[in-house]
């Protein structure tokens, strides 16, 4: 998919390099490896959360050594964690409502309408 976005010049945000630091939990990568590794991705820009100074030393420290991995490369980064991705633990980012803003408050969605309700099962 990011090969064709880019080809047809469609912009891609690279997010949750660092799987909110779960990932770093698995001690199968690195901070610099992940974001090296998003960063030689086809992405028009790698975003990450700078929350200390110790995160954004480490961010300008990715940026100053960064260097596009090849192919080869970036396969060794997938494989010293494939193990650790097998089962999706450290992705509750996508799976779990703990990190869903709007599931924390559901206020925020509204009322359903008339038309949706009537399609709920009861």
């Amino acid at each position: 998919m990011l090969p064709e976005r880019a080809r047809r010049k469609i912009g891609v945000l690279g997010m949750k390099s660092l799987a909110n630091g779960m990932l770093l939990q698995s001690n199968t990568v690195t901070p610099l490896e992940c974001l090296h590794h998003a960063s030689s991705l086809p992405t028009s820009v790698v975003i990450t959360r700078i929350d200390s100074m110790a995160i954004l030393e480490q961010a300008l420290k990715a940026v100053e050594t960064f260097e596009p991995l090849g192919m080869a490369e970036l396969d060794a980064v997938l494989a010293k964690t494939a193990k650790a991705a097998a089962h999706g633990e450290l992705e509750p980012l996508e799976t779990r409502a703990v990190f869903d803003s709007s599931a924390q408050n559901p206020a925020w969605l509204g009322e359903e309408p008339e038309r949706l309700r009537a399609l709920m099962p009861v």
